[in-house]
C-alpha cells in the first residue's frame, strides 16, 4: 500500500483557474479515476481506507454542487 500526501495524488494546483463548480466536478472526476485504479489491486492489498475517503469526498463535493443548485436541504 502506498500512502499519498493528497487524497487525489495531486496538489490540485490546476484548480486555480476554475470556477467553484468546475473545481468540484473536477475533484469528483479525479476521485473516480483514482478509485478505479485503487480497486484494480487485489482486494487483500487494497487501501480500503483511502477508497472510503475518496467516496466520502465525492459525496461531499456532490452535496456542495447540489447546494449550489438549491437541491440540498439541511435535515
Amino acid at each position: 500500500m502506498t500512502k499519498a500526501k493528497y487524497l487525489y495524488d495531486d496538489d490540485l494546483n490546476s484548480l486555480l483557474g476554475m470556477s467553484y463548480k468546475e473545481a468540484l466536478e473536477f475533484k469528483i472526476e479525479l476521485g473516480e479515476i483514482l478509485k478505479r485504479e485503487l480497486l484494480e489491486v487485489h482486494f487483500m492489498k487494497r487501501d480500503g481506507n483511502r477508497v472510503n475517503d475518496i467516496i466520502s469526498a465525492q459525496k461531499f463535493n456532490q452535496m456542495l454542487i447540489d447546494e449550489l443548485h438549491g437541491k440540498y436541504e439541511v435535515k
